[in-house]
């Protein structure tokens, strides 16, 4: 992997550091700033790419997964271009699970109303649907279970139920493998 410029990162890291300063002396630093930042080009996928990794037949759902996928590429940037600390690092991550566990529902649903199966309007009955009816295999059930029992513990207000949790790359990563395995699952469907 190629090592960028470290004075280039260096002066970046600088110069956002000293226009935040600026901004906070000048009591502005919770207002909108203009000019703006340019976000980088070319990390973020198109809606397109998304749309043609992600197949569905419903145009709604695939646009969704589509400008969720895209959101997704927004927290893997900051994941893996920033030194995020405190717990906003755990909580991108939560997110980023968050929203890989949006577009497996999306894939689901349409899954299984294309092969005119009823759809529950909860996810774990639906991926029960899906392996009993061939569409995904027992290895990708069992891993979208895994995600999902992770998603099912972020809720603001059921903290004292749900217990403490944390969140790392591992969880992001296995999230993602997950949504790599049903795609793969879902493009050998006849």
């Amino acid at each position: 992997m190629p090592v960028p410029d470290p004075m280039k990162v260096a002066t970046a890291s600088r110069l956002l550091q000293e226009i935040e300063d600026e901004l906070g002396a000048a009591g502005a630093s919770e207002q909108a700033m203009d000019p703006k930042i340019r976000f980088p080009r070319g990390f973020i996928n198109t809606a397109g790419t998304y749309r043609a990794r992600f197949r569905c037949r419903r145009k709604g759902i695939g646009d969704n997964v589509a400008y969720t996928l895209q959101f997704h590429d927004v927290l893997r940037w900051i994941l893996q271009r920033t030194d995020l600390g405190i717990t906003a690092q755990r909580m991108v991550i939560k997110y980023g699970i968050v929203s890989i566990v949006s577009v497996i529902e999306g894939l689901i649903y349409d899954s299984l109303t294309s092969h005119r199966l009823v759809v529950s309007k909860k996810l774990r009955s639906n991926l029960k649907k899906a392996k009993d009816a061939g569409i995904i295999s027992l290895v990708t059930f069992g891993l979208l279970q895994e995600v999902l029992r992770k998603r099912e513990k972020i809720h603001l207000h059921l903290y004292e139920i749900s217990g403490t949790e944390t969140y790392d790359l591992s969880d992001w990563n296995s999230a993602v493998a997950a949504l790599q395995m049903l795609a793969e699952d879902l493009t050998g469907e006849t």
